[in-house]
Order: C-alpha cells, then sequence, then structure tokens
C-alpha cells in the first residue's frame, strides 16, 4: 500500500535558511577555534601584518607604509587589538576566524539565493566547512578571507541587483566589491 502525500511531523523539519545561516557561522567559528587550539606558528605574512600593526599602534603610519606598501589589512589587526585588548596575533586570529565564518555563510546564502526552492543549503554549508582547501589555510594570518568573504558577499549582492534591479542594491554590491579590493589592492 503506498503512502500518499506524506510529510514529515513538524519537529521533524529541516531547519529554516536564517537557522543554517546561524549555524553554518557557528561552526566554522568552531573549526578555527580547533585549529587555533592545537598551537599554531604564525606564518611570514602574518608576520608581516602583525610588524605593520605594531607600527600604527604606536602611530607610526609611515614605518607602518614602509613594511607594506598596503597595510589596510594590517591596520584593521592594529585596530581590533587596541579595542579588544588581545595580542596582536589573537586579534589577527579573531579577524581570520570572523572572515572566513562570513564567507562560508555568504556561500551558503549564495547557493540558496540561486537555488531552487527544492535547494538544500545545508548540503552548501556541509561542502564549504568541508572543504580541504579552505581549512588547510585557518592557521595562517592571510588578507585573503577578507577578500573572500567580501567577494562572496559582492557577488550575493550583485545577484539580488540583477534580480531586483533597485540603486540600493546595486550600491551595495558594489561599495563591497570596493572594500573586498582594500584587502587585496594588487
Amino acid at each position: 500500500m503506498a503512502i500518499h502525500n506524506f510529510s514529515w511531523p513538524e519537529t521533524f523539519a529541516l531547519p529554516h535558511k536564517t537557522t543554517i545561516y546561524i549555524l553554518t557561522f557557528i561552526a566554522s567559528m568552531a573549526i578555527s577555534l580547533t585549529v587555533y587550539l592545537q598551537g599554531v606558528v604564525v606564518n611570514a605574512d602574518g608576520i608581516l601584518y602583525i610588524d605593520v600593526a605594531k607600527r600604527m599602534v604606536d602611530g607610526d603610519i609611515a614605518a607602518a607604509f614602509e613594511v607594506y606598501d598596503w597595510p589596510f589589512y594590517g591596520i584593521l589587526i592594529g585596530l581590533v587589538h587596541q579595542v579588544s585588548t588581545l595580542s596582536y596575533e589573537y586579534s589577527a586570529y579573531l579577524i581570520n576566524s570572523i572572515l572566513v565564518s562570513a564567507a562560508c555563510t555568504v556561500f551558503v546564502a549564495i547557493y540558496s539565493e540561486i537555488g531552487t526552492d527544492k535547494a538544500r543549503p545545508w548540503l552548501a554549508a556541509l561542502l564549504i566547512l568541508a572543504l580541504p582547501v579552505l581549512n588547510d589555510y585557518r592557521d595562517l594570518i592571510v588578507r585573503d578571507f577578507a577578500f573572500w568573504a567580501f567577494c562572496l558577499l559582492a557577488l550575493l549582492l550583485f545577484i539580488r541587483f540583477l534580480r531586483k534591479g533597485t540603486y540600493g542594491t546595486s550600491l551595495a554590491w558594489q561599495l563591497t566589491a570596493i572594500v573586498a579590493v582594500l584587502f587585496r589592492i594588487e
């Protein structure tokens, strides 16, 4: 006998997209924390960005530019250090954790945006959270996470602009793309 019109009880319903976004962000933060707790060594680029941050905090912006031609990321690390009183390294890791988590979450949002009503955003979340090439970089202090997060956000906003065509969405995706470029000017 065939069962027609079967539906899951409400208690077994899959989570709403917003819940998946929140869970993706939290899971990504947990993965980053796990990586950091294993004891990471600051990479060469990270040392450079931290040196920029220290010089900026000391009030010597000219010296920050001498260390690196485009010190935007290092300056951000210095600002987080000043506001949070975390060490420079932990400030950088906090920024990276938030940005890689944002990139993962926006990836899932893009999937949801371009998918059909039957799209399963939890699959996109599992894919991005398990992506080895992304997870291999979590222990590095790199500006790439910021670039990726803002590029993906610009893409999401551009898709929404194509659908809505409003000035607000147009301005939003363009400003977000500009912010992405601030992290990787070259």
